[in-house]
């Protein structure tokens, strides 16, 4: 910590930081205001802040007359629109055609295996489609999916692309990232 930040913000970086290394695991109760003050040498206003902040910030929950707890591992979430490359195509007066290169479950043992996050011995999919515009490839897509999400996956025939209407991402308190693709269902 440096001097150049106020006291609060040292204290917020402080508590950050047990929680991170779950020093402090989540519903953990923290220390009273009164010991952090103490533990910080600044008064109980200053500790106040911090944890009023980190409350702010999804990180504390204050239970009244019980103490102030770690909530756990904090997510941030986006979602954003996947275009549907056979439809952007054709807007444009090309012609798409899907080249589906391999399409096929791979061996919980298989390097690729290591792609997604999931349990050992979890089997995955692979599929690696290529999308042409009018006969010139355009894009290459490694697509991994959870087996156990998506069980008739290997049943698709991607040679044609469906609609996907979304995807989204939650990036977690460790670094990594989940991904999740929704598919338009037409009726």
């Amino acid at each position: 910590m440096t001097n150049e930040q106020p006291m609060y913000e040292q204290i917020k970086i402080s508590i950050d930081r047990r929680i991170e290394a779950e020093e402090w695991p989540s519903d953990f109760q923290i220390p009273s205001e009164e010991q952090l003050a103490e533990e910080f040498g600044v008064s109980r206003l200053t500790v106040r802040r911090a944890l009023r902040e980190l409350q702010a910030e999804g990180v504390l929950i204050r239970i009244q007359g019980r103490g102030t707890f770690v909530v756990g591992p904090r997510m941030q979430c986006a979602v954003f629109t996947l275009s549907n490359i056979s439809e952007e195509i054709a807007q444009n007066g090309g012609v798409h055609y899907c080249q589906v290169i391999s399409h096929l479950a791979r061996l919980p043992e298989s390097p690729l295996s290591s792609m997604l996050p999931l349990p050992p011995g979890q089997d995955i999919y692979h599929s690696r489609p290529l999308h042409l515009e009018d006969g010139t490839p355009i894009q290459l897509e490694d697509r991994f999916v959870n087996a156990a999400e998506a069980p008739g996956y290997l049943e698709q025939n991607f040679t044609t692309q469906p609609s996907l209407i979304g995807c989204g991402f939650t990036r977690h308190r460790s670094g990594t990232y989940s991904y999740r693709a929704i598919q338009q269902t037409h009726q």
